[in-house]
């Protein structure tokens, strides 16, 4: 995709913003503790240690397995570094590693196939303090590509391709909090490891499932 690089600037620049704006804005508020004006529960309370910026802060982790068009199936697993914004809007930044023996596509016989996504995440509840709470996720960044390729000139002598893609994921899902620390995680949704316009490019996607914890 000829236009990716710049792309992957522009997501880059207004994820960095918002990050950078949430500190700012988290700094104004705990300046403002104590006013009328600001409702308590809008605070950033230094009596309060689970409002601060440390404690908003959490770990994801999971593990997927994704279904092609064509039929192959795609395991891996994915990390997340992220923030609570607020109790709607979590976002961070993330890795994910999977992997599928055989894919066939374009008439190529494809080989050990290895995806390594590094994205952008974003996550809005559609409620907030509840022991389940349903939610969209989106993520989107850039999939360092490696496999093994055989076509009909090449059968018996595969050879190995390297390359970059947009990645794209997101779906619905659900948290269920069953403790103060420890969150279990469900979610289903569309991913494609290298979106792109272009009918030759290999570019598995599908139906994707993902179990995991959040781990405040």
């Amino acid at each position: 995709m000829t236009n990716l690089p710049f792309m992957m600037k522009i997501i880059n620049i207004c994820f960095l913003w918002l990050f950078v704006s949430t500190i700012l804005n988290a700094g104004s508020i705990q300046k403002t503790e104590g006013t009328n004006n600001v409702p308590k529960d809008s605070l950033i309370s230094k009596s309060n240690p689970d409002s601060s910026i440390v404690h908003n802060l959490f770990l994801s982790i999971g593990y997927m397995q994704m279904r092609s068009t064509h039929g192959s199936i795609f395991r891996g697993c994915s990390l997340i570094l992220g923030y609570r914004y607020s109790p709607y809007v979590y976002y961070g930044f993330g890795i994910k590693y999977a992997y599928t023996y055989y894919h066939f596509d374009n008439d190529w016989y494809l080989h050990h196939l290895k995806f390594l996504p590094v994205f952008v995440f974003a996550r809005l509840n559609f409620m907030k303090n509840r022991m389940i709470t349903p939610y969209f996720h989106l993520s989107t960044g850039i999939t360092f590509i490696n496999y093994e390729k055989e076509d009909k000139h090449t059968i018996g002598h595969p050879y190995s391709v390297s390359e970059q893609g947009l990645y794209f994921n997101s779906g619905f899902g659900c948290a269920i909090k069953i403790g103060k620390h420890f969150t279990p995680v469900l979610e289903a949704g569309f991913q494609g490891f290298h979106m792109s316009f272009n009918q030759l490019a290999v570019n598995p996607h599908g139906v994707n499932l993902q179990i995991g914890v959040v781990l405040w």
